[in-house]
């Protein structure tokens, strides 16, 4: 590798340590590096010294000469993400899927028909890819379990691989009649079940306050999401305009009583494709430019 081109870490987060080194290493011989990152709210975390320590490590880097260290998340969702990194861009996950080659025709007519059927004509509300306690799925069950209105007017899906921490809450979540899909879904199924969805989970544990690739899909597809009070995602989901729905994380009753009144109205797909497209143009240009130096 020609070590005076200039290096992109597409994800800081697999191995800060690393990239804080190379990074110093390389800007004291004048080389440009880029580290995106993912995890930006890790470092005014409170519950660890080591989250304390993070943050001083990348107010210092970000001072560096010739680096630059890229939120995945605009400043404006928690301003002070401009105290450890030089700048930001949009989740690639936001923007990504035009180039990806997905049929809107793509049928999986054994889901279709699954889906149909227990649905029943009552709306879909979907969690995709893998479920744990993280990722709200144990709340997703207590909210379908403790709620008959819930139940009588949606039906809830889990399609994804069920963490083993969250087997009790899958097992009573399929007792208690709601669709569970417990597998690997495949790239092509999940863009289907987006379309199946009237609204998508991404109402995540405190702890998984981040980016989320589920959430930027239900962004490109149009499809309304619900997220959790407080979180970066709900702040994201206001900038971007696009129906979202936060909830209140672990009362069940307030949030069964927010999803069967609420009724969002989807967004024109010309403005919706308008967004996709110039997120895309500035998370391009921004990485472009951090890249070259110009």
């Amino acid at each position: 590798m020609d070590s005076s081109r200039p290096f992109l870490y597409p994800m800081l987060d697999t191995n800060p340590v690393a990239f804080l080194c190379n990074a110093v290493m390389r800007s004291l011989r004048g080389r440009r590096t880029v580290g995106v990152f993912f995890r930006t709210g890790e470092c005014f975390l409170d519950t660890s010294l080591k989250y304390r320590i993070k943050r001083k490590l990348f107010q210092a880097a970000r001072r560096l000469p010739h680096v630059s260290i890229l939120a995945l998340m605009p400043f404006a969702v928690f301003p002070r993400f401009a105290e450890v990194a030089t700048g930001w861009i949009y989740d690639p996950q936001l923007w990504d899927l035009m180039h990806f080659g997905f049929s809107e025709n793509n049928a999986f007519p054994l889901l279709r028909d699954l889906l149909s059927a227990k649905a029943g004509g009552r709306r879909i509300l979907m969690a995709l890819g893998e479920q744990s306690s993280l990722k709200g799925f144990d709340y997703f069950v207590d909210l379908w379990c403790s709620s008959a209105a819930i139940r009588e007017n949606y039906l809830f899906v889990a399609a994804g691989k069920i963490n083993d921490e969250s087997a009790n809450a899958a097992d009573l979540f399929a007792q208690q009649g709601g669709l569970l899909i417990n597998r690997r879904i495949s790239d092509g199924e999940m863009i289907y079940m987006y379309r199946c969805a009237d609204i998508i989970w991404s109402c995540y544990s405190p702890a998984y306050n981040q980016a989320s690739g589920i959430f930027g899909r239900a962004i490109q597809c149009g499809v309304p999401v619900t997220v959790r009070q407080g979180s970066y995602l709900e702040k994201l989901g206001e900038i971007l305009v696009h129906p979202t729905l936060a909830l209140p994380f672990e009362n069940v009753d307030l949030a069964a009583k927010a999803i069967l009144a609420w009724r969002p109205v989807a967004q024109d797909a010309t403005e919706r494709m308008r967004l996709i497209s110039e997120m895309r143009t500035f998370s391009l240009s921004v990485l472009s430019s951090n890249l070259t130096g110009k």
